[in-house]
């Protein structure tokens, strides 16, 4: 085992969406469980909504740390991690000062256009492992042209890891033991022609429940710039952790929720999906899980929502791993060494 071993997390940060950061977060805890004594650091931008949420020492930057690549380098140099971790995030330089402190860099992607990214010739040299957290039916396999970048930096293949999600544990106070469903649009930031994505859900939400009787969930999400009371069965959740975010979704009856990474987390527990988009990269990725059986798409708007949960099914196919799993593994060999 290396001797006081150190991660650090350098994820997509900013007042907007929180996927990037949540992945970290996910990874992060899974590690700790693996080395309860692990240092772990994450780098974020400190207009992140999160930014005091994180249970892990923070260094701020004044934007998202790819757009701050002087403030990331000096905590690259000052830190001195052993492995580096740029989820969607970075800049070549940043890579190349982590490797000059001897640290192994991972370079996480979620689609093609930041799978891209970690194919540029001034940044696969200094990438020693390539994540790609989606399935690789979305974006399709490496191309020719990737495997011949591959081959002449002689680095290995990336691996689609697929969904990462944390091992459910149940939340005492939430009762899921009556028929439920879940409403999420992911950070709670995303806005549709003006109109904030989670608002339409909530009310999407009210009609379903009154329509069906069945209560509903809403994740608000740490982005959202408002609360909600409830209303009748239908209650509102700022945010919950990972793991006990899992257990309602596993719970749950029915899930309508974006494109992002809860859509992979509710196809690999099983949960039927009701998939709408809240990102401009989101409808590409809900038809190609569309295609596949896994979710029923939709158009971001009530009368659409409900018409796709009457036909929503639970996925044909959700024999999928917990890419969390596969990461820790990774990180576990080199810090072993």
């Amino acid at each position: 085992m290396i001797e006081n071993p150190r991660v650090l997390f350098v994820p997509v940060s900013g007042p907007d969406g929180i996927g990037e950061y949540m992945r970290s977060l996910i990874l992060a805890n899974a590690l700790r469980r693996r080395f309860p004594d692990l240092a772990i650091d994450f780098i974020l931008s400190e207009r992140a909504p999160y930014l005091n949420d994180c249970p892990y020492p923070v260094h701020t930057t004044p934007a998202s740390p790819t757009q701050s690549t002087p403030e990331v380098i000096a905590i690259i140099e000052r830190l001195k991690p052993n492995v580096a971790v740029f989820d969607c995030s970075g800049r070549a330089k940043q890579y190349r000062a982590a490797k000059a402190c001897g640290a192994k860099v991972i370079f996480i992607s979620q689609h093609k256009k930041k799978r891209k990214r970690a194919f540029a010739l001034n940044r696969i040299k200094h990438i020693d492992w390539h994540a790609i957290v989606q399935f690789e039916f979305v974006d399709g396999g490496i191309t020719l042209v990737e495997r011949l970048k591959l081959a002449l930096f002689n680095k290995p293949a990336p691996d689609f890891i697929g969904s990462v999600s944390s091992q459910a544990t149940a939340d005492s106070s939430l009762d899921t033991s009556e028929p439920s469903a879940l409403f999420a649009a992911g950070g709670g930031g995303h806005k549709i022609n003006g109109q904030l994505a989670t608002d339409i859900l909530w009310q999407a939400a009210l009609a379903w429940h009154k329509q069906s009787g069945q209560r509903c969930y809403v994740i608000l999400g740490p982005n959202y710039p408002g609360r909600k009371q409830a209303q009748g069965g239908v209650i509102a959740i700022k945010q919950l952790p990972n793991s006990a975010l899992m257990h309602l979704l596993q719970s749950c009856q029915l899930a309508v929720i974006a494109g992002g990474d809860m859509m992979g987390q509710a196809v690999t527990l099983g949960v039927p999906v009701v998939a709408v988009p809240v990102a401009k990269d989101q409808p590409p990725r809900i038809a190609a899980f569309a295609r596949e059986q896994l979710v029923t798409a939709s158009e971001l708007n009530s009368s659409s929502i409900l018409a796709a949960i009457a036909s929503a099914e639970a996925p044909k196919n959700s024999e999928f791993s917990n890419g969390a799993d596969l990461f820790v593994n990774k990180v576990s060999q080199w810090l072993s060494d």
